[in-house]
């Protein structure tokens, strides 16, 4: 059973900061708060390369915050890359922290199921979403077997997320080394 006020907590703190928030999104940030950035795993050296490019051609950005919570417990967090650059952060830190969070981070499709199940109930009681549209949108991700999925072009569009998420405690270390 998933705790329902943290998990509307985390939906609702990201519906109030980003613009154009849909089913993918949702499911994304849902995923991540699970799973964390497991899938990177996949291609270490090509998940590097990506950050270090994307860390190299940041454009400025406003209102963002340097970290945002994802899991319910908050122990898995985004790390947004532009304040991240202007705090200081090592880009060689942050990928180590990166690599280690997806070694650390043991997500379940049991878990993500329950976390799934709550986001639904809590749609529904709340009227944030069509409940059909997100219960189908999430009925086709576990047909797929729960793949991670990318923002949806309005999101990317209005938000231009640029952001990894890692452990909560693992970004607390590298703040505190600056």
């Amino acid at each position: 059973m998933v705790d329902q006020r943290r998990l509307f907590d985390i939906i609702d703190i990201h519906m109030r900061m980003h613009s154009c928030v849909m089913p993918p999104d949702l499911y994304k940030l849902l995923y991540q708060g699970v799973f964390g950035p497991s899938h990177l795993l996949d291609e270490p050296g090509h998940a590097e390369s990506v950050l270090k490019k994307e860390w190299a051609a940041l454009p400025k950005t406003q209102n963002e915050f340097l970290i945002e919570p994802v899991s319910i417990d908050k122990t898995i967090v985004r790390v947004n890359l532009f304040p991240a650059k202007l705090a200081g952060i090592d880009i060689d830190k942050l990928w180590a922290a990166l690599y280690r969070s997806a070694h650390t981070i043991k997500g379940s499709a049991e878990q993500f199921e329950a976390v799934l199940d709550g986001t639904l109930q809590i749609c529904r009681n709340r009227r944030l979403f069509h409940s059909g549209s997100l219960r189908q949108y999430f009925r086709q991700a576990r047909k797929d077997n729960y793949p991670p999925r990318h923002h949806s072009e309005a999101y990317r569009k209005m938000n231009k997320p640029a952001y990894r998420v890692v452990t909560a405690d693992s970004i607390e270390k590298l703040i505190h080394l600056n």
